[in-house]
């Protein structure tokens, strides 16, 4: 059995930006330091860059946006800058192993939040995370798996990169709840799912907004509930009720970093819902099956009763490994061996087979 972190993050440097070539140079994000903010914060229409968090204070400018660089204390993370960052790759792989973890799944950090309105500014970041991202793949034994960012500005270009994803490494596609002007269901991302579909790769809905309204209103920390969280559940109850999973049944879902919690209130709305408007009885504890739905569980979940509606072979979990936030526990994987909130074979499906049906590896 292998242990699988179906969340990790890796940390953006600036390394990530030297797989730009020479015509995207222009668009390449710049590193800030505290003192050259000052301007720039108050034209931003967000307040994102407060979520640096009390330590090291730089940003990134990108696209006219100043965005934190790390948005938490990197000293609290417990984690190797060398392997945040992956500058090192065996450093991370080193570690992995002190955790007794096999592999795993690599998400962004900047990604979480908006970085770009101009179409050519997000198809070149995108483009180079994601071959920074498969050169890590190729350094890592297969041990460090990764969701591709899709440049969604441009979908011609993000189809492009889902296939250079699937050809070096990644397990999955990166999604937001919402993005820009559109949510999960907009017909806008349907040639991205139809790609997937093809190339077998599921969507992966993380935490997060890219929204200049979300920014706006929910950009602070005592709102990140609202711009981080919601969206993810909002995100799975709008797919089933649009009857999405339908229309593109090869395609798996995963709703990541939004604890699992919310899962049986979820279900009671969806089949009350389902019922009310179609007239038709649904089993609670099947819609996740059949609609092919992942989420990521936390330690701190409810996780035996929380079962009960997802089923056994629905519920997979992540450390959030770099990050420091209501989510992160580097130990949670071996947590969740020891503590018996689910006994030992439903903790075994958690961490390895729903894990590999969720990502296909």
């Amino acid at each position: 059995m292998a242990v699988i972190d179906s969340d990790a993050h890796v940390i953006e440097n600036n390394r990530t930006w030297d797989f730009m070539p020479e015509a995207d140079l222009q668009y390449k994000p710049r590193r800030l330091a505290e003192e050259e903010t000052e301007d720039l914060l108050g034209q931003d229409a967000g307040s994102l860059a407060s979520l640096s968090g009390p330590g090291r204070k730089e940003f990134w400018l990108i696209d006219g946006k100043v965005r934190p660089y790390q948005a938490f204390d990197p000293t609290k993370s417990r984690t190797p800058n060398a392997a945040r960052e992956v500058v090192d790759v065996q450093v991370r792989l080193d570690h992995m192993d002190k955790l007794g973890t096999d592999i795993q799944v690599l998400y962004p950090t900047l990604f979480l939040f908006r970085l770009a309105d101009n179409r050519e500014v997000d198809r070149a970041i995108c483009k180079s995370y994601n071959r920074w991202l498969a050169d890590v793949w190729k350094q890592s034994n297969n041990r460090l798996r990764w969701v591709v960012v899709p440049p969604v500005l441009d979908m011609d270009a993000a189809v492009e990169e889902i296939r250079f994803g699937k050809e070096n490494g990644a397990c999955g596609v990166f999604m937001l709840g919402v993005n820009q002007d559109h949510i999960v269901t907009d017909p806008y991302y349907f040639p991205m799912y139809e790609e997937a579909a093809a190339l077998d790769l599921p969507i992966c809905v993380h935490s997060g907004s890219a929204s200049i309204t979300f920014d706006a209103m929910f950009g602070k920390l005592e709102t990140l509930l609202w711009y981080a969280k919601l969206p993810v559940a909002a995100a799975m109850h709008t797919l089933y009720m649009s009857k999405i999973p339908q229309s593109f049944p090869k395609i798996r879902w995963g709703f990541i970093e939004a604890s699992s919690s919310f899962v049986p209130y979820l279900l009671h709305d969806l089949v009350a819902r389902h019922e009310r408007m179609y007239d038709q009885k649904v089993a609670m504890n099947s819609v996740l099956r059949d609609s092919r739905f992942f989420v990521t569980a936390q330690t701190d979940d409810d996780l035996g009763y929380v079962v009960q509606y997802a089923g056994e072979g629905n519920l997979v979990m992540g450390t959030d490994y770099g990050h420091v936030d209501t989510a992160s526990q580097l130990e949670a994987l071996q947590i969740l061996k020891s503590d018996q909130k689910v006994s030992p074979e439903i903790a075994d499906k958690i961490l390895d087979e729903n894990a590999r049906e969720l990502y296909g590896i």
